[in-house]
């Protein structure tokens, strides 16, 4: 981080114009975060057994050559190979007490559906087209490619798999109290009327994928954090 305290006034101020420094800041803090994190050598040897496969490399002739064309050392090459493992690894250490509580307090986020949807904009004709699918005068589907506004209306109504929480709402009140398979009555949402039907809910679990997509989250949370942070003092710097 030092070299990031002797950058000079003009430096900063260039890096600022062209909306460098954040990114550039955010560079160095991970640098320092990763500069103790390694992968093991049993990891290494078989990134390079894949590459070797992929690129049809056969020995490690072969390999030098192909390093080579790149005009990177191997220890260069590795780095920046392992560089996302590093990342992945220091996630799990610094922020996996935090996981737990994360994901109970978004797991609407994490939640996600596959509903069926028709707009309109008439309230009546709302009401109407809801009874004739209520009654099985049409199907949803039908209704939908027919009469809804949205671009639902290209696919038979279907809508999904989203996030609960990307939708309205309105909307999500109404999907995550629904049973999948029944239609809900119409409600308005902003200048329209939609008829809704949940057809699937899945229900996020906390396997190891979504355990080290929440520890990036994390990081990624605090890293924004710190570089807004050093950004602010050596702004006060050039003042």
């Amino acid at each position: 981080m030092n070299d990031l305290e002797n950058l000079n006034n003009n430096t900063i101020i260039l890096l600022k114009k062209y909306n460098l420094l954040v990114a550039l800041v955010k560079q160095f803090i991970l640098d320092n975060c990763l500069k103790d994190t390694s992968i093991d050598e049993q990891t290494i040897a078989d990134l390079k057994k894949t590459i070797s496969k992929q690129q049809k490399i056969n020995d490690e002739e072969e390999f030098q050559l192909w390093l080579a064309k790149s005009n990177k050392t191997e220890s260069q090459f590795f780095e920046g190979i392992t560089r996302p493992l590093k990342i992945n690894k220091y996630c799990m250490k610094e922020f996996a007490h935090k996981i737990q509580s994360k994901f109970l307090q978004k797991k609407t986020i994490y939640d996600s559906v596959v509903y069926s949807l028709i707009r309109v904009n008439d309230h009546s004709l709302a009401r109407e087209l809801y009874h004739q699918i209520s009654n099985k005068e049409a199907t949803f589907d039908e209704i939908a490619k027919k009469y809804s506004l949205g671009p639902e209306q290209h696919s038979r109504g279907v809508v999904g798999p989203i996030s609960l929480e990307k939708g309205h709402p309105k909307l999500f009140e109404q999907l995550k109290v629904a049973r999948e398979g029944e239609l809900n009555e119409p409600i308005q949402i902003n200048d329209v009327f939609a008829i809704t039907r949940l057809e699937y809910l899945h229900e996020a679990k906390l396997d190891k994928d979504m355990e080290l997509g929440i520890a990036k989250d994390l990081f990624e949370e605090w890293l924004d954090e710190e570089a807004a942070l050093v950004c602010s003092k050596l702004s006060e710097k050039i003042l």
